[in-house]
């Protein structure tokens, strides 16, 4: 009988403390719900490329991808149009976000100069920029190191402004490119007023009198 007694007072004592504990929690915790993050479209590279690469078709090398939006740089490209015959000047590894810093710097005009279907691009001057004339058409050659010969690179470019010792040209995107590809080389690039008979090489003392600027190729574009 005292056994009996005693189970049957362990189990109201039990169910006195669970009572007791249940008054004190709450009967409904709400669940935790995170923040949802915000999230944006993106240009990001498919595959790697190096820096000088020229991109005539986007879609062949980007996608547009959608990543959160507190983890995206603030010069980020969000239209796969904004990079279509452009040159890269930084090197992308795949999936990278691609922002307007690895886009060859170029500018738009604002004064009616640039022809149609031409960028402008920033060029440093190295000498001889008291020359120079906005508006002013001219003829790029490349002196290789110590060459006493001149090839050219490209023919009748516009100057569509200028500065202390900087000049803005318009070039067509191949332009852009080889100049761009000539910043390894250790010679130098003689703008010429632009010739009527313009000669794919030229020696280096007819270059040196007709030169308004040279371009330093180690700071261009």
């Amino acid at each position: 009988m005292a056994t009996r007694l005693g189970i049957l007072l362990s189990l109201l004592g039990g169910a006195a403390l669970a009572l007791l504990i249940n008054a004190f929690v709450p009967s409904h915790v709400p669940p935790v719900v995170s923040k949802q993050q915000s999230m944006v479209m993106v240009v990001v590279a498919n595959r790697r490329l190096e820096r000088g690469s020229f991109v005539r078709e986007p879609r062949d090398s980007f996608l547009l991808s959608e990543r959160e939006q507190d983890k995206v740089p603030a010069a980020a490209l969000t239209s796969l149009e904004a990079l279509k015959e452009q040159v890269m000047c930084r090197g992308l590894r795949p999936n990278e976000i691609v922002t307007s810093d690895h886009i060859l710097r170029v500018c738009e005009s604002d004064n009616g100069l640039l022809p149609a279907g031409q960028q402008a691009v920033g060029l440093s001057i190295r000498s001889k920029p008291n020359l120079l004339q906005q508006g002013m058409v001219v003829d790029i050659y490349l002196r290789e190191k110590n060459a006493q010969t001149c090839s050219l690179v490209s023919s009748k470019i516009a100057i569509s402004n200028v500065e202390d010792v900087t000049i803005t040209v318009a070039m067509g995107s191949d332009d852009i490119r080889k100049i761009w590809e000539l910043r390894e080389n250790d010679g130098s690039l003689h703008l010429v007023k632009a010739s009527a008979s313009v000669q794919d090489v030229l020696p280096l003392e007819r270059i040196s009198s007709a030169t308004v600027a040279i371009v330093d190729l180690k700071r261009a574009p």
